[in-house]
């Protein structure tokens, strides 16, 4: 984005954008944006690694038991805390390593500072989602793969796979792409590859008219994330699209891409909304957000008008924009 300024505007519903996996920092707490993100045609999804990967043991060691395996493990825990890493590659390594066993001290020493800011968590959320996850898990860390994947400019990405004993059997866990940065001859983690968050003041709404605009975008090394909110003051309710659904659509200087509302979204009368958008595989300038096909509903549910084509509004272009469809 052409404007890369932090505007701190204090919004409560701008906590967490990132699609996370365990390294990344986050979750996804809002259903509408995880659906978003199944439902994106152009996003990769993770496949489970093949046992006979180079995660494995070669075929001659001797077979251990799971409680023998557990018991070796335990006792190879890996020192990490005064370690620097000389690669990118070494860095995403002990990064995850950390986390998996549990040092999060280190893992978290490995974050670039600005890209935890940019991704919306403090560090005492990271810890407490981290020490939330291991608590709800029952895994002993084994071997972990990291195959190069990405690489533009200072940044890299790398695909990673770890291996751990859950329960007395041996599972592989994809911890998808993780991004680094050069920092200071050295190089940190991106918390879920976030580079820059902008934040915006919210328009006024105190009017009678349903309103749609961005509380905040964050850039991604090769994606964005934003946020849509929606405040219906009006005593009718809306929908965005009908029987097709109704798209988020975004242009850069590169691309379009878009993304659907779920189909069962319903902005009720005199409620407020803030759906999450995550659209990867995109580069460039932001020039232009848009929300087509939005729909007034009649008393029964059904769209208002017959053979409604359902109103597009403008919410960014080049900067962003306050879109209001009136009472």
């Amino acid at each position: 984005m052409k404007n890369k300024i932090l505007v701190v505007a204090g919004m409560m519903i701008l906590t967490c954008f990132a699609v996370m996996s365990m390294s990344a920092c986050g979750d996804v707490s809002d259903a509408n944006y995880a659906r978003n993100v199944e439902r994106n045609n152009t996003t990769e999804q993770p496949q489970e690694t093949p046992l006979d990967s180079p995660l494995d043991s070669p075929q001659e060691s001797p077979q251990e038991s799971p409680q023998e395996t557990m018991q070796n493990l335990s006792q190879e825990t890996i020192e990490l805390t005064n370690i620097t890493p000389a690669t990118a590659k070494e860095t995403v390594e002990m990064h995850i390593t950390a986390l998996y066993q549990g040092d999060f001290d280190a893992a978290f020493s490995l974050f670039d500072e600005q890209s935890v800011i940019a991704n919306g968590n403090s560090e005492e959320e990271i810890l407490d989602r981290w020490n939330d996850f291991l608590f709800r898990t029952n895994y002993v860390f084994d071997d972990i793969l990291v195959q190069s994947a990405y690489s533009r400019d200072d940044y890299e990405g790398f695909r990673v796979t770890v291996r751990v004993l859950e329960n007395g059997e041996m599972k592989t866990k994809d911890e998808g792409i993780i991004f680094t940065v050069k920092h200071d001859g050295g190089y940190k983690v991106l918390a879920g590859g976030a580079i820059n968050r902008t934040e915006f003041t919210p328009p006024d709404t105190n009017n009678n008219s349903l309103n749609i605009f961005i509380p905040a975008i964050v850039e991604h090394v090769n994606s964005y994330s934003v946020a849509i909110s929606v405040i219906n003051n009006t005593d009718h309710d809306y929908k965005p699209g009908w029987v097709s659904g109704g798209d988020v659509i975004i242009e850069t200087d590169t691309v379009t891409r878009n993304l659907p509302y779920h189909l069962t979204t319903v902005f009720k009368a005199n409620q407020s909304y803030t759906d999450f958008f995550w659209f990867e595989d995109v580069s460039g300038d932001i020039q232009r957000i848009s929300v087509s096909n939005i729909i007034r509903l009649g008393s029964r549910g059904l769209p208002a008008r017959v053979r409604d084509a359902g109103t597009t509004v403008v919410i960014f272009d080049n900067v962003p924009l306050h879109a209001t469809l009136p009472n």
